[in-house]
Formats: structure tokens, C-alpha cells, sequence
């Protein structure tokens, strides 16, 4: 499990846990490829333009 902090240029946030184990090499390929990051949160997901991060914080979480 992650813990996910991504802080956007605007000064906004966005916090997230995920379970997917592949979370932050996820980030990586978007960050590294110029995609958008998809984060899929319960019924919802929430596509991220990578020019709009200014800071990526992934830490492997307790489950």
C-alpha cells in the first residue's frame, strides 16, 4: 500500500492512498513520458496533466 502526496503548481494538493504495488512506478512513467496520470479513487478517477506537478511525495504505507 502507498501513501501518495502530489502538489500542483497552483499551490493545491492532492493526497491519496492506493494498494496497487505498481503505484509509484505508475507515477514515474507518466512523470518521465509526459502522459496523464489516472488515479482511480472508488467510483471516480482523476486524470492528471504532468505539467501541472511540481512534486511527487510516494511512501510505502502500513497496512
Amino acid at each position: 500500500m502507498f501513501k501518495a502526496k502530489i502538489r500542483f503548481n497552483d499551490g493545491s494538493s492532492l493526497d491519496y492512498t492506493s494498494k496497487d504495488e505498481a503505484e509509484e512506478n505508475k507515477i514515474r512513467h507518466s512523470l518521465d513520458n509526459n502522459v496523464p496520470l489516472a488515479i482511480v479513487e472508488s467510483n471516480r478517477t482523476i486524470m492528471i496533466v504532468p505539467q501541472n506537478i511540481i512534486l511527487v511525495d510516494v511512501t510505502k504505507a502500513e497496512k
